[in-house]
């Protein structure tokens, strides 16, 4: 099954606000030196992000 170019829009979309958001819990955690700083929560809300919306789509 192919995945339209609206639905690749919508999940490159979606990917890009979980980084985002990642982006500022991680900016948080790394003002107040704890680990798992602003690339860790960007990339792990990211790829849960692609691989929730990747599983919805796909079935």
């Amino acid at each position: 099954m192919m995945i339209g170019f609206e639905d690749q829009l919508w999940i490159a979309l979606d990917v890009l606000i979980a980084c985002i958001l990642g982006g500022v819990i991680g900016f948080e955690r790394e003002s107040k030196n704890k680990p798992a700083g602003l690339r860790t929560h960007m990339l792990i809300a990211g790829s849960a992000a692609l691989i929730v919306t990747l599983g919805v789509h796909v079935t």
